[in-house]
């Protein structure tokens, strides 16, 4: 293995020897593994993948990465066992945990590396459960974006969007700009707490990839066949350990990495890691503001908004559905949203169960969002509702205007939109619109609103 590929291992001994592998969906074959001489010790991370539209909502996967390093994910053969997973609160716990598996094995195949859990294994949690979203210092301050093109330097193949169409749709800038992109988005409808820069090596780097990056995108050439139906999780593998052969994987040249794989790889329009660094786009996809701000708002932790029974069907906020247009559509997140982001902090009102006295009214004035530079400090674009438990969530409180960076918003235009969301500690949890109220409409969830 190379160097760059030895640095990203999970601990193992030197010695090697032969195994089989099987699969339905292949031939057996006889690849490399190394057993480990001690226990494979990893941080889980959470993948969440978005299908095209009118496919099914996935739920998060698991996945495994050396603890604290930006290294290749390894998958889990079989998976994780129910017994653990529920011991941890389920699947949506377990991002950030740091697992030992007493007696598994990793193996250093080159196409997909695996942690392998066999039935006598036992597995170790290293303290409580921790799958909480870490937002407002992701989503806060100046973030270095980098965006590569996957290609072939084999048999050709490339993204159809070219580096100057990702330089008009990411950031802005190239030939002829469009107005609504990543880094525009990002400014805007966080009233300017998170600015998007493009990646770029800092002053003084030499690593060899340096030279290949223009305004924050480039082309990452790897040597493989890129034709459709090649395994997606061998692309990212080989993708992520050449940026690492190029010096290019640290935080100081990029905080966050965009991917785009050549037509027909994904089955998917994308995918993120939660609370993680880097997403997949699936060609085209690539070039969509919406997707952008979906899977960079999974890196910083948040979860899908949904509606009725519809996981993605929230259509005021960018973490519902995602739209193949470019330049479109001008809209923002929801005020749970907003408020995990760590984003209208001094715009918050936040209403406890305690401070209603029953058969009493609150007054409470709501302001559009958009609209905050023009307030005073302190008055409210957002307010959250404490519902009382058992419930386990409160209820946050929008005013949705359909005016400037949120001019394009799909749905609930100019009404106030009322979502169910975490109650206190964000955790990676969906949400769910549950009422867009006009004026004289009303909601009742324990509490009563009205307009």
């Amino acid at each position: 293995s190379t160097a760059a590929e030895q640095a990203d291992s999970l601990p193992q001994e030197s010695r090697q020897v032969r195994a089989h592998r099987s699969s339905a969906s292949r031939p057996v074959a006889h690849v490399l593994r190394r057993r480990l001489k001690t226990d494979v010790t990893c941080e889980i991370v959470l993948r969440q993948k978005m299908n095209p539209p009118g496919g099914a909502a996935l739920p998060p996967e698991p996945a495994c990465v050396p603890v604290g390093r930006r290294g290749p994910v390894y998958e889990f053969s079989p998976s994780l066992p129910k017994a653990f997973v529920a011991s941890m609160g389920g699947v949506r716990q377990l991002g950030g945990k740091i697992v030992t598996f007493v007696g598994g094995n990793a193996s250093a195949e080159k196409s997909v590396p695996t942690v392998f859990i066999p039935a006598s294994a036992t597995v170790v949690a290293d303290g409580p459960a921790r799958g909480v979203q870490r937002l407002s210092a992701a989503a806060t301050g100046t973030k270095k974006v980098l965006v590569a093109r996957m290609r072939s330097t084999t048999h050709g193949q490339e993204p159809t969007p070219t580096i100057n169409d990702l330089k008009e749709r990411v950031f802005g800038m190239g030939i002829s700009p469009v107005a609504v992109n990543f880094k525009s988005q990002s400014a805007a409808c966080s009233e300017n707490e998170l600015i998007i820069e493009p990646g770029a090596c800092v002053s003084g780097n030499t690593a060899p990839g340096c030279a290949e990056i223009s305004d924050g995108v480039m082309n990452l050439d790897l040597d493989m066949d890129l034709s459709p139906g090649v395994d997606p999780s061998a692309v990212e593998y080989a993708a992520v350990v050449k940026l690492n052969a190029l010096g290019l994987r640290d935080a100081a040249t990029a905080d966050y990495v965009m991917f785009l794989f050549p037509p027909g790889i994904s089955p998917w329009i994308a995918y993120a890691y939660i609370n993680g660094w880097s997403s997949f786009y699936s060609d085209t996809w690539g070039g969509s503001v919406s997707a952008h701000m979906h899977e960079v708002g999974h890196n910083f932790g948040l979860a899908h908004s949904g509606e009725f029974d519809e996981e993605y069907g929230d259509q005021s906020s960018y973490m519902g559905y995602s739209y193949l247009s470019i330049g479109w559509p001008a809209m923002c997140y929801h005020g749970g949203q907003h408020r995990s982001l760590g984003w209208y902090s001094t715009h918050t009102t936040e209403i406890a169960a305690s401070d209603f006295v029953s058969g009493q009214n609150e007054l409470v004035d709501l302001f559009a969002f958009t609209d905050v530079q023009a307030l005073s400090a302190g008055d409210p674009v957002i307010i959250k509702l404490d519902v009382a438990s058992p419930r386990g969530y409160a209820l946050y409180l929008q005013y949705n205007k359909a005016e400037d960076h949120n001019s394009g918003v799909v749905e609930s235009a100019n009404l106030i939109t009322v979502v169910q969301d975490a109650l206190n500690t964000p955790a990676y949890q969906q949400s769910w619109k549950v009422a867009s109220l006009g004026e004289g409409d009303d909601y009742n969830d324990n509490q009563r609103v009205k307009v």
